[in-house]
């Protein structure tokens, strides 16, 4: 009994090491956009039309956004064949007889196309408990599981565009600002949101920057990507833990062929 199931679990084997490779690409990712805040030169300006005091902030991150989208492409493809992978060594258990060059991961925008999928290579009528687990359990459509929907959505999209759309999130904090009085006010909190740089703080009229503050960064999907979840390593790390919960999903199904066949 444990050395079909430790077999089990080296079928899937393949469909982890694309998981960690994901995490490792998540990882680079952090750290990308870590070291963005530091990129940020803070200047303070006059509006010409108002004469107020402006505080401008710049940073040439352009190259970095690219280098960011190809690794997020390359994550979110990683997870992708996470999926693909245990679903073809489950039907290669399963349903052998039904293992093609296009045998991938069904997801589908409906319930109704999944089961028609599935039907399709009978899994319906030779594995039931597969048919159910997918159906009911698993649930790779739209109004199912979305996330796995989201992440077979956006891996189309990177194939398709190259780079996935991304915007930043901005957060300015620990900025002190001198009012007409003299007397400074509290630290203000600013926040740009999906903007891309230049940024631009507006004081009162009259008043002046004490400290320009300082920037955090997050990069967020945009509009475009319409990603469950707006900020990128967020999604990841969801991706990320829903494909694994699959994966052990189709290891119960793999395994139980496996004892099926031992006891026959």
């Amino acid at each position: 009994m444990w050395q079909i199931y430790s077999l089990t679990y080296m079928l899937l084997d393949d469909a982890r090491l694309k998981i960690d490779r994901a995490k490792k690409h998540i990882e680079d990712i952090k750290a990308r956009v870590s070291g963005l805040s530091d990129r940020y030169v803070g200047t303070i300006e006059k509006n010409p039309h108002v004469g107020n005091e402006v505080i401008k902030y710049v940073a040439d991150d352009k190259p970095i956004l690219t280098e960011l989208a190809l690794v997020i492409g390359d994550a979110i493809h990683n997870q992708k064949s996470a999926l693909d992978y245990a679903w073809y060594r489950t039907i290669e258990k399963r349903l052998p007889s039904k293992i093609s060059d296009h045998t991938s991961f069904p997801v589908r925008e409906t319930q109704k196309q999944l089961e028609e999928a599935l039907r399709g290579i009978h899994v319906d009528v030779q594995c039931p408990d597969l048919f159910d687990l997918m159906v009911t359990q698993i649930r790779p459509f739209e109004g199912g599981n979305d996330l796995l929907h989201d992440l077979h959505r956006l891996n189309i999209l990177d194939k398709h565009k190259l780079l996935i759309p991304l915007a930043h999130y901005i957060g300015i904090h620990d900025i002190f600002m001198e009012d007409e009085s003299g007397e400074v006010q509290p630290p203000s909190l600013a926040w740009g949101v999906t903007q891309n740089p230049p940024f631009y703080v507006e004081l009162p009229l009259g008043w002046r920057v004490k400290n320009k503050g300082k920037i955090t960064v997050s990069i967020v999907f945009d509009e475009e990507a319409k990603a469950p979840i707006s900020d990128v390593i967020d999604t990841l790390n969801y991706f990320s833990l829903t494909v694994l919960n699959t994966i052990e999903l189709l290891e119960r199904a793999a395994y139980k062929a496996l004892i099926g066949r031992a006891t026959a």
